[in-house]
């Protein structure tokens, strides 16, 4: 149970941060103009490490 609660926390976690980085980026520049992709490269690389250390079987 608490690895299936670990899974939909970081699936959660990853529609808000692209949420957050695509709504800054269409409204201001974002941390001093690296661009759009490199930030949701780093956001889903983050993302697919954080599933792959919670998907070890029981």
């Amino acid at each position: 149970m608490a690895v299936v609660n670990v899974k939909h926390l970081a699936n959660q976690l990853a529609k808000h941060l692209v949420e957050l980085l695509t709504k800054n980026v269409l409204t201001q520049k974002i941390n001093k103009g690296k661009p759009l992709f490199f930030l949701l490269n780093k956001s889903i690389l983050f993302y697919y490490k954080l599933r792959r250390k919670n998907d070890t079987p029981i």
